[in-house]
Order: structure tokens, then sequence, then C-alpha cells
């Protein structure tokens, strides 16, 4: 199998084909932790965020008590917490500062204190700030040792500078490949699934399949930066390649997740590595985000958003956005979960209008 299948294979079958060989699992959903801690700690971090690409079947038990209004990553994933899926993971850190992160932690919680769920993976909430203060740092490392302390018992690890060291050599080297595939001249589409794949991947694997990758670009003639909310799959930005624009993916899952950065190769450190990264919509103060979200759209022919109908954050930054932009805003609304081919049209015919 070539390195293209390869990657297309592991962003296809997501967390349901990782196998539970090597070392425990450990779920991620968000980015807020890096994950050489979770290495350290003698686990492998595997993303449980995105949902299979197929329907998710729905569990009575979630069914019952889940709101209609409910974030669609964290319905998803409650369903497939119901139904077992994570059965083989040791444990699953909800990362605090994602959108939706916090919803399937409380609900997980309840729904097992309950009994409505069989017993599974511990859960573990990953509570990290985004700013520069001292006092935010302090806060974040007092929280970080606190859920590293959860995960090492529930691991049966102890900390381990020489196995964390080795799992930052891999990320940088993850890290380099993915940085290399931003320059390759690979189709949006192809970049946006082969860097996502490695949330289901190997470091040192993830990397070597990415050096293997052989460009073929496609001819572009404009550039558009892309923000909004998060969206698992590539139906958006499949559609940049149709018209032949070149990509700026400012998106969540849209960069180089802050989870794979190599960082210093301390806790404080690799903590302040991924709080002080500007491009977060829980940036402290805000101002913050918009200077890196600005900085991104420089030198884009165009803008295009899209957020999903439970955004409760990137909405608020569109009226500041439009105000400042000297291109043209092509603003998509309301974003389904999975675009289906006649919002993607309608998606089209407003990029193309923009275009001419």
């Amino acid at each position: 199998m070539g390195a293209r299948q390869e990657l297309t294979k592991a962003f296809e079958g997501r967390a349901e084909a990782v196998e539970a060989n090597g070392p425990p699992l450990v779920g991620l959903f968000g980015d807020g932790c890096p994950e050489a801690l979770v290495a350290g700690a003698g686990g492998r971090a595997v993303d449980v965020k995105a949902a299979p690409l197929q329907d998710v079947p729905e569990v009575s038990a979630v069914a019952r008590v889940v709101e209609p209004f409910m974030d669609g990553f964290a319905r998803r994933f409650l369903h497939r917490f119901a139904a077992g899926a994570f059965s083989r993971f040791a444990a699953i850190l909800f990362c605090r500062d994602d959108v939706a992160a916090l919803a399937a932690y409380q609900y997980a919680l309840e729904l097992r204190r309950q009994g409505r769920v069989a017993p599974g993976p511990r859960l573990i909430l990953w509570n990290l700030l985004h700013g520069t203060s001292d006092a935010l740092h302090a806060f974040n490392l007092s929280e970080a040792e606190r859920a590293l302390a959860e995960l090492h018992e529930v691991l049966g690890a102890v900390p381990d500078a020489a196995r964390t060291e080795g799992a930052l050599v891999r990320e940088a080297r993850r890290q380099a490949a993915c940085a290399a595939l931003e320059e390759s001249g690979l189709s949006a589409r192809e970049r946006y699934v082969f860097r996502n794949a490695g949330r289901w991947l190997a470091p040192e694997h993830h990397a070597a399949l990415l050096e293997n990758l052989v460009p073929k670009g496609i001819a572009t003639r404009r550039r558009a930066a892309l923000v909004g909310a998060a969206t698992d799959t590539p139906a958006l930005v499949g559609l940049c390649d149709d018209v032949r624009l070149g990509l700026t993916d400012l998106t969540p899952y849209g960069q180089g997740w802050p989870a794979c950065h190599a960082g210093p190769g301390n806790l404080p450190g690799l903590l302040r590595s991924v709080s002080e990264a500007p491009l977060h919509i829980r940036t402290n103060p805000p101002a913050r985000f918009g200077a890196a979200l600005d900085a991104g759209i420089s030198g884009c022919d165009l803008v295009i958003s899209a957020v999903d109908g439970n955004d409760d954050s990137f909405g608020w930054e569109l009226p500041r956005l439009r105000r400042s932009l000297s291109v043209p805003l092509v603003d998509l609304g309301f974003r389904p979960f999975r675009p289906d081919e006649g919002w993607l049209s309608d998606a089209r015919a407003q990029i193309e209008e923009a275009l001419t």
C-alpha cells in the first residue's frame, strides 16, 4: 500500500480502525494536550472527537437525554461512547478549550453516574487556558499536574523523562513533515486528509508516510483564507480546489494541531507552547486571536467563512473581520455538520460570484 492510500485509509477509518496493540490507547477530545505528554505517561494518543464518516447509530440511553441543539461533535461522541466504541481505551482526555469537549465530558460523566452506560475508560478533564500571564501559566501547570497524575494512575506508569524526550523527538520529525506538506504543492483536500490522518497514526509512522509522498500539484489562480468553526471532512477545502483557489486554512482542523508540536522538553515549556499560540478562539485577550487571524489572511484575495449551528465563539469575530477586510468576505453562514451536495453547490456559487 502506497503512502497516499495508507494516509487516506487512516483518515477514513479514524479511531475505530486503530489497532489496540502497543501502548494503551488514550483518547483526545480536542487539541489542547501535547501528545508527547501522553506518550511520556506510557500511552498512545488517538483523536476521538472526529466521528466516523458514515452516520453514527443512535443509542436510546443517549437520545433520551441529549438536547437536539447539542454540538454535533459532542452528540456523536456520546452515542459512540454509549455504544462501547472506546472500550479498548484506558482513558479519554477532554480538552476544556475545545468548544464541544466540556459538554461531552459532563454528559459522559453523568451517563456513567446514572448507570446508563457500561464501565469504560477513565474520563479526565484537561483544563488549559490560553494567554501569556504568569498567573495563567501557574494555573495551567497545576491543572496539568492533576490530569497527568490521573493518567499515570490509570496507566500504571511513573513519569519517565527519557520516554517523554523520545516522544518529543518523534513529534519534532512529524512537525517538520507537516510543515513540508504545506509547501508541497498538493491540493488543499490532499493536504487536509494527509495532515489529519496523523491523529490516528503513531507520529514516527505518520512522518515517514508524509516524507514519502510525491507531490502532484494543481494550478491555482487566486488564494482564499478559510475561517470559521471546526469541520472534520475536507468537503469545503475540496470545493476550493474545484474552483482552482489556493487555500490558507485557518480553521481548527486546517492547521497542524497544537498537540503534535514538539516544543520545549519540560512540562512548563510544553504548556506555554500550546497556551501562548495565538490562533485559538479561546485566546486571552481576544485581540491576540484577531491579530493572528488578520496575519493569516494577509495576502489572500478573499475570505470564506462557515460556522456550524452550535457555534458560540467564532461568529462573534465576524463583525470585526467584516469591517477590517479589504478583500471580499464570502459568509456561508451555518454549515451542516456534514455538508450535502445542495449546500456545497450553493457555496460554490457564492464563491464563484465573489471571484468575478
